[in-house]
Formats: C-alpha cells, structure tokens, sequence
C-alpha cells in the first residue's frame, strides 16, 4: 500500500512540475500578444548607422566613466606623426581632448599610440599602451577630467 502510495505521488508530482512551466508559458504568451511570437523581429539585413560624435582621429577603445562621459581612445592618422591620443565626450556630445601628442598607429601597426586604454573607478586611473614603453598611468585630477 505504502508503495502504491508513493508511486502516485511520485507521478502527481512529475505532472505537476511538467505543467508548471508550460501554463507559466502560456500565461505570459498572453501578456505577449496571443501567440507568444514577437510582432517585430529587428532588421540585421540593414544596419542602421548613426554617427553620435564628429571630429576624432580613428577612434578605438573606449572606457565609460562613472559620470557617464566617455574616454575614446584616437590611433591618429596612421602617418608618421604625433596625432593620436585620448579625448572625452560628455554625456551632451561635447568633445575634448585629455592626452595630445602621442604617436599615431602607422600603417604597417609598428608603432602603437593610444590603441588600448581603461579607467579604474576604484583607483581613478586612466592606463594605456604607449609604443615601446609599455603601460603607462595617468592619476585622474581630483577635479575629473575636464
């Protein structure tokens, strides 16, 4: 008897796991607009470029702030000049440059300017690499960079 018991309560219990997640889906298919199938599904065929900050020298890495601005990192012109460096953009689309005077990234990718940054929130320092000489850090004025 304890046996039968336990066999049914076994299969009760299967069900009604089973059942939990489909009627769990069909209550948010639903909420979903009847079939459970997004109305829209987005168009990758055709990206949809937006150009959000004019005026940087080919722009690479990025680092957000805490303030919402954002470091970009400008490999320059890829001629044998000190163009690159590292510019801020404000969360209002303002631009202004940080660091000047780098190398810029030539052609052949020998000489690197100011390809890879990143900004420590805990320790305040904006770190990149800077041709031959390796890491570098800069301490972030008390003030912010601004």
């Amino acid at each position: 008897m304890k046996k039968r018991f336990f066999t049914y309560l076994a299969v009760l219990l299967i069900l009604a796991f089973g059942l939990i997640p489909a009627i769990y889906a069909q209550s948010t298919a639903e909420e979903a607009g009847g079939n459970g199938v997004a109305t829209s599904a987005p168009d990758y065929s055709h990206p949809q470029v937006e150009v959000l900050v004019e005026g940087l020298r080919n722009p690479g890495e990025m680092a957000l702030l805490p303030d919402g601005s954002l470091l970009v990192a400008e490999n320059g012109t890829f001629n044998d000049d000190f163009s690159a460096g590292i510019s801020m953009v404000t969360a209002d689309g303002q631009i202004g440059r940080i660091v000047s005077g780098m190398p810029s990234i030539d052609r052949d990718y020998e000489q690197i300017g100011s390809a890879f940054i990143a900004f420590d929130a805990e320790s305040n320092t904006l770190t990149g690499l800077f041709d031959d000489v390796g890491m570098w850090v800069l301490a972030q004025p008390a003030d912010g960079f601004s």
